[in-house]
């Protein structure tokens, strides 16, 4: 009986490897990812085409385009509407990430399509539009600019 030298041997499998019975994002979470600011982009670029000539871009907000002064606000009401739902469905299919992640996206989902539910008056802002204005632009920022903890190796000079 023969065997051949490659049969004894076996490769190693590193326990530190994880096993995932379920993909990390779920193929719509990806589309809907990709789709969202696509349609946050085009809504305010077609609503810009719609309002009238006195509208600039560079001093008014888009919440003035989705608000009860706006031309054909229901365009941009729309997109901001269709995009915290994507954020939400994202949240839904980010199955291997964090979930503090999945989190402050379903807030931000939560907190667009509140802003577009609340929209501006004509002489500005509510109390509650700001409100969820104030929770969409915090929750993003409560994960990207958080320092990061500090250890005693960071704080070690370089060896050299």
């Amino acid at each position: 009986m023969s065997t051949a030298p490659w049969q004894g041997r076996r490769l190693p499998i590193p326990a530190a490897w994880p096993v995932r019975s379920s993909p990390a994002a779920r193929p719509w979470a990806i589309i809907s990812a990709g789709l969202a600011p696509i349609m946050l982009t085009g809504a305010y670029l077609i609503a810009g085409i719609l309002q009238p000539a006195s509208y600039s871009p560079v001093r008014t907000t888009i919440s003035a385009m989705a608000g009860h002064a706006g031309t054909d606000r229901w365009v941009m009401t729309g997109g901001i509407v269709l995009t915290g739902g994507c954020y939400l469905v994202t949240a839904a299919g980010l199955t291997g990430v964090r979930a503090s992640a999945r989190a402050l996206l379903f807030v931000a989902g939560m907190a667009g399509i509140g802003i577009a539910a609340s929209p501006e008056t004509a002489r500005g802002a509510t109390p509650r539009h700001l409100a969820w204005t104030v929770l969409g632009a915090v929750t993003p920022c409560s994960a990207g600019c958080s320092p990061k903890p500090a250890t005693a190796a960071s704080w070690a000079w370089p060896s050299g």
